[in-house]
């Protein structure tokens, strides 16, 4: 018969034993405390899928808001693909975009891009390609169409280049690449007959610091550059 004192140091022992390796085993979670999911769902997925419902779930990126869609693919429609649309247009990849359908003409026209950029060619409009997009510095010419334009006629109308009431339109026309060479050439720029990028930062000065149809500036020397509406 055991005496009590063996009994107790025999206890002690074993609940030491317990507790060390319980806390042993417990240590890798203690810091996911605060993401178990303690609802009937949450312990019925913890104890039948390999613990799930003590793994914290991955935190959204900083840089991406809840709900932020980061690629868009066949037959998603958004106001972010036609925008994207327009920039493939202007380089020529695409045709005039009347829509925000991601449609198979815009499947061809990434892959074509991102073969030729050496992205990954998964005709995706991924978070690589749109990057890449992005960076574009864009030259439109004569026979595109686009806002774009449309601002840039509206400058020049301002500037005397076209009638005070004349009526624009959003197209790039022989007129427009002739009033393009006469604007350059009046403010030294190289006459191309083009909205190249050169063209659109000067465009894009106040209307003071610009020579008008007739070759005069008014503030030549400040340098302050505008925004596109």
């Amino acid at each position: 018969m055991l005496k009590p004192k063996s009994v107790m140091l025999y206890i002690f022992i074993m609940v030491l034993f317990i507790l060390l390796f319980a806390s042993f085993d417990a240590e890798p979670y203690f810091e996911y405390a605060a993401y178990m999911d303690v609802t009937d769902a949450g312990m019925y997925r913890a104890l039948t899928d390999n613990m799930t419902g003590l793994r914290p779930e991955e935190p959204d990126s900083p840089d991406t808001p809840v709900g932020t869609v980061v690629e868009y693919v066949l037959n998603d429609e958004s106001s972010v693909i036609k925008s994207y649309k327009f920039i493939l247009y202007y380089l020529d990849y695409a045709e005039y975009p009347s829509n925000g359908i991601f449609d198979s003409d815009l499947l061809n026209a990434l892959k074509l891009y991102q073969a030729e950029r050496l992205l990954e060619v998964t005709g995706i409009l991924d978070r690589a390609t749109m990057e890449s997009l992005d960076s574009e510095v864009l030259t439109y010419s004569e026979g595109k169409y686009g806002d774009p334009i449309l601002y840039y006629k509206d400058r020049l109308q301002s500037l005397g280049y076209y009638p005070k009431n004349a009526a624009l339109t959003d197209g790039f026309d022989a007129e427009l690449t002739e009033i393009l060479k006469k604007y350059q050439k009046n403010n030294g720029l190289a006459q191309n007959g083009l909205l190249d990028v050169d063209t659109q930062v000067c465009l894009r000065k106040p209307l003071e610091n610009q020579a008008d149809a007739d070759g005069k500036v008014q503030n030549p020397d400040a340098t302050t550059v505008t925004t596109q509406n």
